[in-house]
């Protein structure tokens, strides 16, 4: 069984960063920490996790008996007790305080990851103490973080900052609830309706958003892929009810007084293209399904392409 510990950080929804639709609250120390804002954001096939430790440092002794790896500038090659090199294998536990209830809840977790005993630094996702694979990445819903951590129950408050080993009886109780949870937990995906809701939510701003260069991918019965609402909210609020390719006026008014048109990205999701606003347009159904399956697909994207390009 994988050795287990806890970290602790702000209270966010997606932990894909700071946007209109998601602001880290609470936390106390850990709620200026930009780094743990993008705990749940993939790399490609990669997470990057961020805590604040004491002195920087996970105290690699306290995860079990497995290998230590030195890393470079490691002056003590990882023996125990020491806090430089890494341990892998680790299963890191993500609570938060749900502002709501003010208690603190399991919010997700990384299955199988490398914990670095001092901090590592990364060119895009900034500083860490822990990588793991996206697919072995949870986030609980929002509405589903039912499960609570108070560590100040038996063994006192956390050991290092944000950082619970959890080395005690109610720790160890703890740690088998996380585990049953484990089993019935699974990512969180935007699916069509659920996007659109959030994007209704989001508040457009002047500057449009950075999107995900690489959207994470889950193969389950269907292929899904996770999308930013910011940008889908984005491209609407450009279009203003037109559709980009034939310029017609949108088909009909949802409810709420949203005139409706689809996002389509010009370079496909499933082929790897970036749900970022200079990869999507807002269309009609009939030139979206058209832009798939028409004839004049090719055509279609270069028109688009270049429509796009003038914004």
């Amino acid at each position: 069984m994988a050795p287990m510990m806890f970290c602790q950080i702000a209270w966010m929804n997606s932990y894909r960063g700071i946007t209109n639709l998601d602001v880290p609250v609470g936390g106390g120390i850990w709620s200026n920490m930009e780094e743990a804002t993008t705990n749940f954001l993939p790399f490609g096939e990669v997470v990057y996790g961020y805590v604040s430790a004491q002195n920087g440092t996970i105290n690699l002794s306290k995860l079990g008996s497995g290998p230590m790896y030195g890393e470079t500038g490691c002056t003590s090659s990882g023996q125990v007790g020491c806090c430089d090199g890494r341990k892998e294998g680790i299963d890191v536990v993500w609570t938060a305080t749900n502002p709501g209830v003010n208690h603190r809840v399991v919010v997700g977790w990384y299955r199988r990851a490398t914990v670095y005993g001092h901090q590592q630094a990364h060119y895009d996702a900034g500083i860490y103490h822990f990588k793991a694979r996206t697919v072995d990445s949870r986030l609980i819903p929002v509405n589903e973080r039912k499960l609570k951590v108070e560590h100040h129950i038996e063994g006192g408050p956390p050991g290092q900052f944000g950082v619970w080993y959890a080395d005690s009886k109610y720790g160890n109780n703890v740690k088998r609830s996380v585990r049953k949870l484990m089993v019935k937990a699974d990512h969180q995906i935007f699916d069509r309706d659920e996007l659109e809701s959030m994007a209704g939510k989001v508040e457009v701003g002047s500057r449009p958003p950075k999107g995900i260069r690489k959207p994470w991918r889950d193969q389950r019965q269907v292929g899904v892929v996770a999308r930013d609402p910011e940008v889908h909210a984005w491209v609407l609020h450009r279009a203003n009810g037109q559709c980009e390719l034939c310029r017609s006026n949108a088909p009909f008014t949802k409810r709420g007084g949203i005139l409706y048109l689809e996002v389509h990205h010009i370079e496909t999701l499933a082929d790897g293209g970036p749900d970022v606003p200079g990869n999507a347009v807002a269309l009609c159904p009939n030139c979206h399904r058209e832009s798939h399956y028409g004839v004049r697909k090719e055509s279609i994207r270069s028109v688009l392409l270049n429509r796009i390009g003038n914004h």
